[in-house]
């Protein structure tokens, strides 16, 4: 598979900080979705991220584990 778009994944370490403090000040009041695995809804963390910021826009979690990246834009 060939991206027709070059692919940009920032990412963003945040140390020395409360979790919810970290979460509140990350998510804000962004638009953001959820895409994960059934068993990390099951375990009750998506809670944990809707508490400290806002409703996700949406929720995909039929996501196999470690996914190839025509697996997620199927998702899409």
């Amino acid at each position: 598979m060939v991206l027709t778009h070059p692919f940009h994944c920032p990412t963003r370490v945040v140390e020395g900080h409360d979790y919810d403090e970290a979460v509140t000040e990350l998510l804000g009041s962004r638009s953001w979705a959820l895409i994960t695995s059934h068993g990390w809804l099951a375990r009750g963390a998506a809670d944990d991220l809707m508490r400290c910021g806002s409703e996700p826009a949406a929720i995909l979690s039929d996501v196999l584990p470690n996914p190839k990246i025509s697996a997620i834009i199927e998702l899409v």
